[in-house]
């Protein structure tokens, strides 16, 4: 059986986030073993040289870098850059998770996101995540069966 596969999951929260979308996006190769690892509350550069040098001390001297990808979900732009330019020099597959949902939303709300960390959001401006949450509407589609 060929070795697992490893994701790295970057983030500057708990990391549940992208370790719930690398755990779908892995039900796509059920023939291969996945192996998640979890580099939580990265808040800063410094931090994040300490996962890059994590990362980097856990390569398969057989397989050099194949066999990973790195999964990030970070409000900073900075820390989204660090690590974009970390995987690209080491040829690492990536997938930026947040970077793209909050251009997404910035664009639709026509302001900047506040670049902090769901923790920091919460604490500051909600008592709990399920205040926060009651202050979302949702609403779900559901494709017909005409289509």
């Amino acid at each position: 059986m060929a070795a697992a596969l490893e994701i790295h999951v970057i983030a500057d929260s708990s990391g549940e986030t992208a370790a719930r979308l690398a755990r779908a996006a892995r039900m796509q190769f059920p023939s291969r073993e996945f192996q998640i690892v979890r580099h939580a509350r990265v808040h800063n550069a410094e931090q994040m040289l300490e996962v890059f040098d994590a990362i980097s001390a856990s390569v398969d001297p057989e397989r050099g870098q194949a066999g990973r990808a790195v999964f990030y979900t970070l409000v900073n732009g900075e820390l989204r850059g660090m690590v974009a330019r970390f995987c690209t020099d080491k040829a690492i597959p990536c997938a930026d998770l947040m970077g793209d949902a909050l251009d997404a939303l910035a664009a639709a709300a026509g302001t900047v996101p506040a670049g902090k960390p769901a923790g920091e959001t919460w604490k500051g401006e909600h008592a709990d995540q399920a205040a926060f949450l009651a202050g979302v509407e949702y609403s779900q589609a559901v494709p017909s069966a005409a289509g």
